[in-house]
């Protein structure tokens, strides 16, 4: 087949349908954690030539060609990276369904106002904009789903991202649109024109750098000293039980003393934090009447007994409220019979011995943790992803802050979902966290690629913070993961374990830390200016 053949099926509509599931395997096939990585910067040039073919002949394309045609594309990216949902629920197809076209409403708007541009062959900046303002957006609202943010996709190959402790995951995504765009302009330009011409050796020197300055930059910064000002010995436990059957059955002082197990083997009298998954404790905690908490009194008690153990641990807690004298938050749920109003928390309890103190989960799962209680959005509330626990709307923190252990060390109690959002994270470092602490539980997704991506994305903290993680899962994997991203020391899937780790302490704050994600707040800025600039251009073409 000739050159002009091919070019010519690919302007058929069975030409572009394949273009597009082409450049969905690219996306799935790059991402973690068994993914070849670098196919994810070949990820947007078939959309980009589909993009090119439908805004060259609107004649023959629908104004929403961009839309059709680029949806199967994101909708193969998230069935395939993100199937292991449908464990939980058949709801998982919704989740599928609204992200991808998100994604291909951002695709089509890149399109449209890269037509009207007065140059469209130099707007392509226009899609790295709007893709990390969706991005930024994304992390943001109350339907977050950020686990397909394009930074994610290096979360194995963190020697090659060094430098997000200046950028975060959104200068990985910034870094891959930028390729994508270069290569295209580049095959497009030595491929259908038939020449090397300037602009192709332009764009092979930029796309030379754009892939050489980073990885000589992380090159560099791997390479770097990181002092650290403390060492701490931490025990992650795993406790292994199954969520389904035994989790939410188990007596609390029987998975109490299970910890106390663990943490009994392997403590050997030096300063020590024992970590336990989230929401382990199911005894129903109510916070005005802590001190009566059994499982925190068994806690304490051991922790009183060996004064160098301190402990942090998930649990399920409430907090009643009376209407006569504070206003009730909207996430609180009423009990008709005794009308009573109760808020109901995914909980992180620090505890020592002579004091306790929790940390709410503040960044919740939507259609688990979070349910849309008003306009449109209420219609999905039917759909609700049951990763298990309680499924409702919860509480949350508005006061982010560390929790303090050891007299003087500030930890981040990271929880579950919480630690897929670099800028949350970095919160707690900018208030002093020298250790990222995150308590999980990924046995709702089975023996999938779910709970390895989470353990992956982890790496990515360690980096932007320049700090030590250590992570306790339910199921695992547990783990620690140095100030660089690499997995020191982890468990395997499914098995009742703990390990203890050596974790080094510093109270650096990186560029990341300071300023958060940045690179999405300048892009939604950008998007805005666009976007008016688009309006007014409208506007003055219908007065004319």
């Amino acid at each position: 087949m000739t050159k002009n053949k091919i070019q010519d099926f690919l302007h058929t509509k069975y030409g572009l349908l394949s273009l597009s599931l082409v450049s969905g395997i690219f996306f799935s096939v790059s991402w973690p954690v068994h993914g070849i990585t670098w196919l994810i910067f070949f990820a947007f040039v078939p959309l980009l030539y589909i993009e090119n073919v439908i805004a060259g002949h609107p004649e023959k394309y629908s104004k929403f060609g961009v839309f059709f045609y680029s949806y199967p594309a994101f909708l193969l990216w998230n069935v395939a990276t993100t199937y292991w949902v449908w464990y939980s629920t058949p709801a998982a197809i919704a989740a599928w369904v609204l992200n991808a076209m998100f994604m291909s409403f951002i695709f089509s708007l890149f399109s449209y106002t890269r037509r009207r541009f007065y140059m469209p062959d130099q707007a392509y900046f226009i899609l790295p904009v709007f893709w990390l303002a969706f991005e930024y957006v994304h992390l943001n609202w109350k339907l977050t789903w950020p686990w397909l943010t394009l930074g994610n996709v290096f979360a194995i190959r963190t020697s090659w991202i060094q430098w997000y402790e200046y950028t975060g995951f959104l200068g990985g995504s910034l870094w891959v649109m930028i390729v994508n765009i270069v290569l295209y302009k580049l095959l497009k330009n030595s491929l259908f024109t038939y020449s090397l011409r300037r602009s192709v050796l332009l764009n092979l020197l930029i796309l030379a750098g754009a892939v050489i300055a980073p990885l000589w930059i992380s090159s560099h910064l791997y390479h770097r000293e990181i002092p650290s000002t403390s060492s701490l010995e931490v025990i992650a436990c795993q406790p292994n039980l199954d969520p389904y059957s035994e989790q939410y059955t188990t007596r609390p002082e029987e998975v109490v003393k299970g910890i106390l197990a663990q943490v009994d083997s392997l403590q050997d009298g030096h300063p020590l934090l024992a970590m336990a998954p989230e929401s382990v404790i199911q005894e129903q905690i109510q916070e005005s009447r802590i001190r009566y908490a059994q499982s925190l009194n068994s806690l304490q008690a051991y922790a009183k007994k060996h004064r160098n153990v301190s402990f942090l641990v998930g649990a399920s807690t409430y907090r009643q409220y009376d209407p006569k004298e504070e206003a009730i938050p909207s996430t609180a749920r009423h009990q008709l019979t005794y009308n009573i109003y109760y808020d109901v928390f995914n909980t992180a309890f620090a505890v020592e011995r002579d004091h306790i103190q929790y940390h709410h989960k503040s960044k919740l799962t939507p259609g688990v943790e979070y349910m849309p209680t008003s306009g449109i959005f209420k219609i999905l509330s039917r759909y609700a992803i049951d990763l298990g626990g309680t499924v409702g709307s919860l509480g949350i923190d508005y006061d982010i802050h560390p929790l303090l252990i050891k007299d003087s060390l500030k930890i981040a109690p990271v929880i579950c979902y919480e630690s897929v959002f670099g800028e949350y994270v970095a919160s707690f470092v900018r208030q002093g966290a020298g250790l990222i602490c995150i308590i999980t539980n990924d046995g709702w997704w089975g023996d999938s690629p779910g709970y390895k991506q989470h353990f992956a994305y982890a790496r990515l903290r360690a980096i932007e913070n320049r700090k030590w993680v250590a992570r306790s899962g339910n199921t695992g994997i547990s783990g620690f993961i140095n100030e660089r991203g690499e997995v020191i020391r982890k468990t395997a899937y499914w098995v009742r374990t703990a390990v203890k780790q050596t974790v080094k302490i510093n109270h650096q704050i990186t560029f990341f830390a300071r300023w958060g994600n940045y690179p999405g707040r300048v892009a939604a800025f950008m998007s805005v200016l666009l976007l008016l600039v688009n309006i007014a251009g409208i506007l003055r073409k219908k007065r004319l």
